[in-house]
């Protein structure tokens, strides 16, 4: 034993001294980088995103989600969260909080195959018992199943990829959807999707953890909660099918109940790098890739620290926090928990400073690739196809068969213009048009195919669904509304307050604009007047 552990000491130290023969190096203008017989473009890279995207938007929308439409699609800063809420079994679904938002949705893709004869005849069978009635088809049960395997294989390469520098492949596939005797990995924190894992070095002899955070973009935290939220019941479902009482495993990227074993991810990677049609990237190649990418792209532009070795919680990376903390007389460790009571806070080690630096990172990472502006959701439907061929036209690259309107022109670059202004994020930004009655309301909406909020919207509770409803929406931010909208409204993403005509009073017009920018983020205040009568009817 004695000559083992001497062994393994030795090994320790050859470890941190020795440097492998194999190291990623760039070329001239550093926009191809070599590791061993890879070579990779950097824009390659947004090509296995947007590839991978693309495939998850198919399977989980058109496949799993049978291309229903009128649901409501997740987004981060719409829900909540109780990040020290350690009871087994529990995330944010069961937040009382999102209880208005999430009602029902359990079932909705239960209700839309009992909507369609087309999907009943596909997933049902008549048993010809009374008692039983109708049963799933063990055929379709499975054809369901491979597909959810498809889209885990494509969403883990998203998040792997996207998500920052990689973690462990162990501990990426051990990753958690709601709790355990621990807490789960994913969680929404700071209007993101955020995954929290945790991994133990073999040669680590303290038996602490090292704390993995990482934030998703807003594109692929969406994907993710729109499979947790409507596949996860109907998976329940069809597991009880077969085994009843039986429970869906908290494992994230889980296939029988089981968790992925060493190599699936690497594989997954290795896949969809012919899907995209790019160099072959595994496990170990893409981890030494993305160490060169961020010592060349990043060490250069962003000042860090030495961390202390001895000091785990050693964060500060600012000249000014290096300052403050040579003032005062403890570690970072004793505020991190004495001081700001972390001790008991979410995910034990895990600390504000922690987290927020992570999501800049995670930050820096993402736009570094250009992630959330490839990965931005597409309009769907004809809207989608006669925009495109404008911008064709427009070209000269392509000609209509039947002849083309100016004004459908026109409209269609203005969409354009107002796209690559920047003034608007779709995934969460809102615009507001106040009007003085109640039918302007109903004109307006109608004309826009918007909702509209008056005194006459319906109940309290019918209401708040029709709010509900414009938050979730990314393709249609503005709703139409009368001075009765919501009192209390203090949703912080307002960027835009229209105001069609004049109102009669100063305090009214104050009340309505200050809805606008409670993020304290840029925002407007517009009025528009029409001396001939109803504005948009002279448009």
């Amino acid at each position: 034993m004695g000559e083992i552990l001497r062994w393994r000491l030795l090994l320790f130290q050859v470890s941190k001294d020795s440097v492998r023969d194999h190291e990623a190096f760039w070329d001239e203008n550093e926009q191809v980088l070599t590791y061993e017989d890879t070579e990779l473009r950097m824009d390659q890279i947004p090509t296995l995103l947007e590839s991978e995207y693309r495939d998850c938007r198919r399977l989980l929308y058109e496949d799993l989600m049978f291309g229903t439409k009128d649901v409501s699609f997740m987004h981060a800063w719409a829900l909540k969260d109780g990040a020290n809420i350690d009871t087994v079994g529990w995330n944010f679904t069961q937040h009382r909080d999102n209880e208005l938002l999430l009602r029902g949705t359990c079932k909705t893709l239960l209700a839309a195959i009992e909507r369609s004869d087309q999907l009943c005849r596909l997933f049902l069978t008549d048993t010809r018992n009374p008692v039983n009635g109708y049963t799933w088809r063990e055929n379709a049960v499975a054809s369901y199943e491979a597909t959810v395997q498809e889209l885990l294989k494509r969403l883990c390469v998203l998040i792997h990829v996207s998500g920052g520098q990689p973690v462990r492949e162990s501990e990426f596939l051990a990753m958690t959807w709601r709790n355990t005797q621990r807490r789960r990995s994913v969680t929404i924190c700071h209007e993101r999707v955020m995954i929290h894992v945790r991994y133990h070095k073999g040669q680590q002899q303290t038996g602490r953890y090292k704390e993995n955070v990482r934030f998703l973009a807003h594109s692929v935290g969406e994907l993710l909660l729109d499979y947790i939220v409507y596949v996860m019941p109907l998976r329940q479902i069809l597991l009880r099918q077969q085994t009843p009482k039986a429970l869906l495993s908290p494992f994230l990227w889980e296939k029988d109940g089981k968790v992925g074993i060493d190599g699936q991810l690497s594989r997954c990677l290795e896949d969809a790098s012919i899907r995209a049609r790019i160099p072959r990237l595994h496990g170990s190649s893409w981890r030494q890739i993305t160490v060169a990418t961020v010592k060349t792209k990043f060490a250069s532009h962003i000042g860090v620290s030495e961390a202390n070795v001895d000091d785990q919680d050693a964060e500060e990376i600012e000249e000014d926090i290096r300052i403050m903390t040579r003032q005062r007389n403890h570690k970072t460790q004793t505020v991190n928990r004495a001081y700001v009571d972390q001790t008991g806070a979410s995910f034990g080690n895990v600390w504000d400073g922690l987290i927020r630096t992570a999501l800049r990172a995670s930050t820096l990472w993402q736009d570094f690739w250009g992630v959330e502006t490839i990965l931005k959701p597409k309009k769907r439907g004809h809207v989608e196809g006669k925009s495109r061929l404008t911008k064709r036209v427009a070209m000269g690259v392509y000609r209509l068969r039947e002849p083309w309107l100016g004004d459908a022109l026109l409209e269609a670059e203005a969409r354009d213009a107002w796209t690559r202004s920047g003034l608007l994020d779709s995934n969460r930004d809102k615009i507001i048009l106040y009007v003085r009655k109640r039918d302007e309301a109903k004109e307006l909406a109608d004309l826009l195919e918007c909702g509209s909020y008056t005194a006459r919207s319906g109940t309290t509770i019918e209401k708040g669904e029709e709010v509900a409803k414009w938050l979730a929406l990314t393709d249609k931010p503005y709703l139409v509304a009368t001075s009765a909208f919501a009192e209390g409204f203090d949703y912080p993403h307002v960027r835009l307050v229209i105001n069609v005509n004049e109102r009669e009073s100063i305090v009214l017009f104050a009340q309505e604009s200050g809805r606008a920018g409670k993020d304290h983020e840029k925002a407007y205040s517009l009025v528009l007047l029409h001396p001939l009568g109803s504005l948009w009817k002279m448009m």
